[in-house]
């Protein structure tokens, strides 16, 4: 088979049939959704004019937030659509008689390396949008509380997070044992954006201090598999809709 045929093959989206098999197969993913419309917190404002402004600013954020989750959807959708086509990975590496290596050594074709590509592109979308969607929840407890903190204010969340504490310290212990419960989200998400992605094999050298000596460490290679990533990604998503079931009884 010739190039074009594997990049035809691998290049496209699920039918709609095949998105709901994904959807139905994993509920949690469902359940990812703001509903209704609050309004801010009785006696958060004093002006009748801003508790009207930001009556419509909470609606916009719900919005921007249910948009979020959308995307974030389809980004799963994606990834699992990929997966099951089959990334033969879990053997990603083979050490080679003559001393040399052979990475995704069971990889048979372009097919699967086109593959290998659309899934980690999907999973890094998903990534991007889950943090994102956490970031907009902390935009809509500040206006619901009226904690006051400037939208584009530098450590907008860290400011956030303090003065939600005085207001409903219930709140900020869910958002709190989330954060420890789940931190690795934020550490891979930021690797994705700045640094070695964990999709990636990294064959770095490593210099690390042991008994005030430094010890390089040589063909140290490191990768997370497909199988992996599915698995930390459907993680996360139990644990976001576990949150956003625990904030909506707060905001109720």
């Amino acid at each position: 088979m010739d190039n074009k045929k594997y990049y035809d093959q691998a290049f496209i989206y699920p039918s709609h049939q095949e998105w709901k098999e994904i959807v139905d197969s994993f509920p949690a993913i469902k359940e990812l959704a703001f509903e209704g419309r609050i309004k801010v917190k009785d006696n958060s404002y004093d002006n009748e004019i801003d508790k009207f402004i930001a009556n419509g600013d909470i609606l916009a954020w719900i919005n921007r937030l249910n948009d979020k989750f959308s995307k974030l959807r389809f980004s799963y959708v994606l990834a699992k659509y990929y997966k099951l086509k089959g990334i033969p990975d879990a053997r990603w590496i083979e050490h080679l008689e003559d001393g040399t290596k052979k990475y995704f050594p069971d990889f048979k074709n372009k097919g699967d390396y086109y593959n290998n590509f659309l899934f980690n592109y999907s999973c890094e979308s998903f990534y991007y949008h889950y943090v994102s969607g956490l970031d907009i929840l902390m935009h809509l407890i500040n206006i619901y509380y009226n904690l006051g903190v400037e939208e584009k204010s530098p450590r907008f969340n860290e400011h956030v997070g303090k003065k939600l504490e005085l207001k409903n310290s219930k709140l900020f212990n869910i958002l709190k044992d989330f954060r420890t419960a789940n931190g690795e989200i934020y550490k891979d998400r930021n690797d994705l954006a700045h640094n070695f992605a964990f999709y990636v094999i990294d064959f770095r050298s490593q210099k690390v201090r042991q008994n005030e000596s430094d010890v390089i460490h040589l063909g140290l290679d490191k990768y997370t598999t497909s199988d992996e990533v599915m698995n930390n990604i459907e993680q996360n998503i139990k644990l976001l809709s576990s949150l956003f079931i625990a904030v909506g009884k707060e905001l109720e």
